[in-house]
């Protein structure tokens, strides 16, 4: 995941170019809110598959060209304020991002917090999903039946871990419905440009551990 900066005056034309150019789980447009009720900067969050930081960098920037120059707007070099990744180097990023969305909480930059808990998930869903997919059938077919969104609520990458485990979080009310209603949550600030109050990020962060653990046990128990 790549987040570039974005000048205010800019934000609605990318978030418009971002609409007509790529798929809903690819991108989302956050702008910090603070206690006051005051906007701070945005930022433009890019979901990207690269072999290594420097790639995911070099892919950004290239949708950055193609986001600016469907919106009008003039060239610019991306400025780039921080990356998560690559996903498959480390088994254990999850908890480096639920660790940050807990900073963020802390510092009161709830939004965040709520998005940076939902890459948690997904980081860990894409290393579950790919682990146990290359245990089954080997690294080629593996690669090749990955879904393109991991965040369960979509039916391939659901349907690929029920193959997998035998099972559903979908199955079981007290994990997914705050799961659920913590990526409406989700979507809401980085498509809507709506805020979320501490609460809310902290039941975000407690909805996502509670469906990491789930499906923790639900591995361990089909192994």
């Amino acid at each position: 995941m790549v987040y570039l900066d974005v000048d205010d005056a800019e934000v609605e034309p990318l978030r418009e170019a971002a609409i007509q150019t790529l798929d809903v789980a690819q991108y989302g447009v956050i702008t910090e809110v603070f206690p006051d009720g005051s906007s701070g900067h945005s930022q433009l969050s890019l979901e990207l598959e690269a072999d290594s930081q420097g790639g995911a960098i070099s892919v950004a920037n290239g949708t950055w060209n193609t986001l600016r120059s469907e919106a009008g707007l003039k060239p610019r070099p991306a400025h780039l304020a921080f990356l998560v990744g690559p996903i498959n180097q480390s088994s254990l990023q999850h908890q480096e991002l639920l660790h940050r969305a807990r900073v963020l909480v802390a510092q009161e930059n709830h939004d965040y917090a709520v998005v940076a808990a939902q890459t948690a998930l997904e980081v860990h869903v894409r290393g579950v999903l790919r682990d146990l997919s290359r245990s089954a059938m080997g690294s080629a077919l593996a690669d090749v039946v990955q879904p393109q969104s991991f965040s369960l609520r979509d039916r391939s990458s659901e349907k690929l871990l029920v193959g997998l485990i035998g099972k559903s979080p979908k199955q079981v009310p007290d994990v997914w419905r705050p799961y659920d209603e913590h990526v409406v949550r989700r979507n809401g600030v980085v498509h809507s440009g709506a805020s979320v109050e501490k609460a809310d990020a902290e039941a975000s962060i407690t909805a996502v551990q509670k469906l990491i653990s789930w499906i923790d046990k639900a591995v361990a128990a089909a192994s």
